[in-house]
């Protein structure tokens, strides 16, 4: 995918959720928390905004909803390995200096409101400290131990692979854990430690995102629904129960009717962005808005607090209602620009290569340098996994200009079709190589191993095991350069005996079968046209609709979904070719 196409597929109003929610956290900081309960942090309030901002924090539920809708969709398709490094260069950069900033302005002008010892300081660095119980150096880091478990658990998932049947069975798993350990009936030592890995006060948050990543993905079916309407059940009597612990401790009143009117918004607004309603809604420049979410987040609280403090005697507090956040945007922006960016970048040019020494990761050429930002997803940008099934390109049209075939490397080495995660296959006339490793994938997975052996021939998304035909044949390509997959369900593909019609001919058009197999029929059928082909985007090249690498990469039916044809398309006709 190309830079320009990821830009015009961005969900933009993602970015525009992101900094609604970090401003909202902030605002709850600076306008109301810090200055509210038996033990405030400053001696500036401001009561005559009666309540407006001590609702803010709920913007916290939103993140984790945006962060299990962005963090799957981002794990579709992507190795173990890269999918650690995806992580990594998208947090830690910014998150380093950020804790840097705050701990000198803590330790210098800070240390009689919030001591901080270089234990604790070297403890953060990793994340982690919250495993030893070593205090966070800013009370908002709190959130991102959280995430941190969230992502074990979508690595351990790129380990497995990542199937919808999979993520569902999950899910539902998931949730039922949850509700068992908020019923807190397990022995002590279990219910300990399995609330660390599911975090029951959380994860309906996450689970519901990652349910609306499946009906972005894959379309509208009925678990994923009914996944939303359980979490928000239970992220409605969570909530509940929170605002009154919240309650307490400010010693302040939270109405109930707003608190379950907010919640239930963020289920409705972000349900609505995964059914494709808002895309009309989002504007590029609310990319640049998010981009500072992240570092607003990380610096505003307590270098915001310290700062307040020091210039509260000298500046009207509506001014510093108005400057200090503005200060803290202008640090995010520079963290950001000349951090969070570059850093990024680097970090993962290092990281892909050592990984690459040792195997985890295969460079390829299709991706951008450009380090990844979650909420750049797009329907076209990861290939239909619901059945198990890369799609590959149709033929181009009768009558118009093919598109020049890109040849393999020589020895066999596989090429990427254009797009993301789309399967590679060798180009017309290829040799495979001697130990037959004919297809790679293009993202996630595993090599296909060679036919020597009856060895398995893994899904080249979800790393499921794809068992050779009986006695031991080959899935290689036919002397048209083509492919075909072996059915979703995970059995053989096995050709009719005798041959048929269902062999892969040279030079054969592509359809799905009705178990999901992609075969191909006997030369010059014109009757089985694809069921989930590839439909060109709005506006595209009429000249050249499915267009070759080097141009508007593929785009999958619907931006995502399977593409049925028209009630008014006459069989045999090669309209979707």
């Amino acid at each position: 995918m190309t830079e320009q196409s990821a830009e015009r597929d961005r969900l933009y109003e993602l970015d525009g959720l992101r900094i609604f929610a970090a401003v909202a956290v902030m605002f709850y900081h600076y306008a109301w928390a810090n200055a509210a309960g038996p033990e405030p942090h400053t001696g500036t309030g401001y009561p005559e905004l009666g309540g407006l901002f001590q609702y803010g924090y709920l913007g916290v539920d939103l993140f984790f909803t945006i962060s299990g809708f962005v963090i799957l969709l981002s794990a579709m398709g992507r190795r173990p390995a890269e999918f650690v490094i995806s992580r990594v260069v998208r947090l830690y950069p910014a998150y380093w200096v950020a804790l840097t900033i705050t701990a000198i302005v803590l330790a210098t002008i800070g240390a009689d409101q919030f001591p901080i010892s270089v234990v604790q300081y070297a403890a953060n660095l990793t994340m982690f400290n919250s495993l030893v119980n070593i205090p966070n150096v800013d009370v908002v880091y709190w959130t991102l131990w959280a995430e941190m478990r969230f992502y074990v658990m979508i690595l351990i998932f790129t380990m497995i692979g990542i199937t919808k049947n999979r993520v569902l069975v999950f899910l539902w798993g998931w949730t039922a854990i949850s509700l068992l350990l908020a019923a807190n009936v397990l022995p002590g030592p279990v219910q300990t430690v399995a609330t660390l890995i599911f975090q029951p006060e959380w994860s309906q948050y996450f689970i519901a995102g990652m349910a609306l990543s499946l009906l972005y993905r894959f379309g509208r079916t009925w678990q994923p629904f009914a996944l939303l309407a359980v979490s928000a059940v239970i992220a409605v009597v969570r909530s509940i129960d929170f605002k009154n612990a919240v309650g307490e401790r400010y010693q302040a009143e939270f109405h109930t009717a707003v608190v379950v009117t907010v919640v239930l918004l963020v289920f409705v607004v972000m349900t609505l962005v995964a059914l494709r309603v808002t895309r009309g809604v989002g504007r590029p420049w609310f990319a640049v808005a998010g981009s500072l979410t992240y570092p607003l987040y990380l610096i505003h609280d307590r270098v915001g607090v310290v700062l307040w403090n020091r210039l509260d005697d000298y500046v009207n507090r509506w001014v510093l209602l108005l400057i200090v956040p503005l200060l803290m945007c202008s640090v995010a922006w520079l963290i950001h620009r000349y951090v969070e960016r570059p850093g990024a970048k680097a970090m993962k040019r290092g990281l892909t290569k050592l990984a690459a020494r040792f195997g985890l990761v295969t460079p390829r050429g299709g991706r951008s340098g450009k380090p990844d930002e979650e909420p750049a997803i797009s329907g076209a940008a990861k290939p239909d996994t619901a059945r198990g099934v890369v799609h590959v390109p149709q033929p181009t049209p009768p009558g118009r200009p093919a598109a020049p075939e890109p040849q393999a490397p020589p020895g066999g080495t596989a090429f990427p079709q254009p797009g993301v995660g789309t399967a590679r296959r060798q180009a017309a006339g290829a040799t495979p190589p001697a130990d037959g490793a004919a297809y790679q994938p293009a993202t996630g997975g595993r090599a296909y191993p060679g036919p020597s052996g009856s060895a398995a021939y893994p899904e080249p998304f979800g790393g499921t095991a794809r068992p050779q035909p009986t006695g031991g044949g080959t899935h290689q390509a036919p002397a048209g350069g083509g492919s075909y997959q072996p059915p979703a369900g995970g059995g053989s593909y096995q050709p009719p005996a005798g041959g048929g019609s269902n062999q892969p001919p040279a030079g054969g058009a592509a359809y799905q079968g009705s178990d999901g197999a992609a075969y191909r029929p006997a030369a010059g059928d014109a009757q089985h046209q694809p069921v989930d082909g590839y439909r060109p985007r709005p506006g595209a090249d009429q000249q050249d609709p499915y267009q070759q690498p080097g141009a508007d990469p593929y785009r999958q039916p619907g931006y995502g979904r399977p593409y049925q044809p028209p009630a008014d398309e006459t069989p045999g006709e090669r309209r979707w070719q």
